[in-house]
């Protein structure tokens, strides 16, 4: 018998909700483990009337990966489409990768979703080697539809009748400046752990210059916001983008195999932005 045999995928239980929610990260500091809470009440809310579907891996007991799915409209992530669902996220526990359990869980979400609609969409990434590549994707049948920088948009379907997904437009418009202030606008969603814990980050940071500092949080995941702005995560000061905020190297902490995160160095980088962001607001070439 292979290891792949001994592993059981079933839907998601009390017991098992709090591993999804942390991204598998059950150990881990207050900071994450707050973020994660954030991302469990929404599990909750979506589980019960958003049509949210999660699949556990189990060896034993003890949960070793997942993945979560749901209807296309309900997603943060910037894809549109009709008749859909959407893989959201997927995480294999690292000693268990190459062992077939991946393959089982999309089948898995494969089933699921053919019950209530005609094709799955997921964004891939490309390149990535750890974290939902395209090329995982490409070899269980999924069809590249359309690509936007890193971000591959796949698709299966059902039905030859339905129509493929696509990425939704960005539209951003930069705020009316304040002269001596920084607006500082942060598009996050409870959908996603890292979202979650940067928005605490970006809550700490802005706090600590007072009334220098206008915080609007835009949480993709609320109706309607996906569709205004086709922006599921970054980080804009007084109307610059800052991308997703401070990215971790490939190859340092939080690559996949190590389950650690540096809370201090994303605070120092946004308190240096936004420090260089209210300097420049004291510009004379500030319109007010």
């Amino acid at each position: 018998m292979n290891a792949s045999s001994q592993i059981r995928i079933t839907d998601v239980t009390e017991d098992t909700l709090w591993y999804v929610a942390c991204c598998a990260q059950v150990d881990t500091d207050a900071e994450m483990q707050q973020a994660a809470g954030l991302r469990e009440d929404w599990m909750r809310m979506m589980l019960t009337r958003g049509g949210l579907n999660a699949k556990v891996a189990l060896a034993g007991d003890e949960p070793v990966g997942f993945l979560f799915l749901m209807p296309v409209e309900r997603t943060a992530w910037y894809v549109e489409g009709r008749e859909l669902f959407t893989i959201q996220c997927m995480n294999i526990e690292h000693a268990y990768r190459g062992q077939g359990i991946g393959e089982r869980l999309v089948a898995a979400a494969e089933e699921r979703a053919r019950a209530h609609a005609r094709g799955m969409a997921v964004i891939a990434y490309d390149p990535s080697d750890w974290y939902m590549p395209a090329s995982f994707f490409r070899d269980q049948g999924y069809q590249e539809v359309e690509r936007r920088g890193t971000s591959v948009l796949m698709f299966k379907p059902f039905d030859e009748r339905v129509s493929a997904p696509s990425f939704i437009a960005r539209e951003y418009r930069p705020p009316r400046l304040i002269p001596g202030r920084v607006i500082v606008e942060a598009f996050w969603s409870p959908q996603c752990l890292i979202t979650a814990l940067e928005i605490l980050h970006v809550r700490q940071v802005c706090a600590e210059f007072g009334e220098g500092v206008i915080l609007r949080e835009l949480n993709a995941g609320m109706p309607g916001m996906r569709e205004r702005f086709g922006i599921p995560r970054a980080l804009f000061l007084n109307g610059v983008e800052k991308g997703w905020g401070f990215e971790l190297p490939a190859a340092g902490p939080f690559d996949g195999a190590e389950r650690t995160w540096s809370h201090a160095a994303p605070k120092a980088w946004l308190r240096e932005q936004i420090a260089a962001a209210l300097s420049a607001s004291q510009s004379p070439a500030v319109d007010d």
